[in-house]
């Protein structure tokens, strides 16, 4: 820089730099409409990064029955080259996530759909594959 300044950044400008974050606004998109230093505005996100704790809640539930609901997705590796399977296996009264697996579909599931989970045991389609264990549960 040909001439440094030295000056704090109001909170007003933070409040918004906040807002522009949550809305997944480019870094240095921010830094031109805020005016701040690219620089100092990656060190704010990462202070705000390292002030986020690392430990997942978990809250209590009461005994009873667990009703579960098990999403498939599927994503891909390596520029299109490996398909990934995602399950989430979520808690139906409280949308938790209670328990993901991440896997290569075709070399378990030959193109088959996951279709129910029950006590652990997930289905799986129409070519009779029959009933797997899955690892979270």
């Amino acid at each position: 820089m040909i001439n440094p300044t030295n000056k704090t950044v109001s909170d007003e400008t933070k409040q918004l730099i906040d807002q522009l974050l949550l809305e997944r606004i480019s870094l240095r998109g921010i830094a031109r409409v805020t005016g701040v230093s690219w620089s100092w505005l990656q060190n704010y996100v990462n202070n705000k990064l390292a002030a986020v704790p690392r430990q997942v809640k978990v809250s209590d539930k009461p005994k009873g029955k667990l009703f579960r609901e098990c999403d498939e997705m599927w994503s891909w590796v390596f520029s299109k080259t490996i398909k990934v399977y995602i399950w989430r296996l979520i808690d139906r009264k409280t949308r938790e996530i209670i328990g993901c697996y991440l896997g290569y579909a075709e070399k378990v599931f030959p193109g088959d759909r996951v279709w129910g989970v029950g006590c652990g045991v997930m289905g799986v389609g129409s070519a009779g594959v029959g009933r797997i264990k899955l690892p979270f549960a």
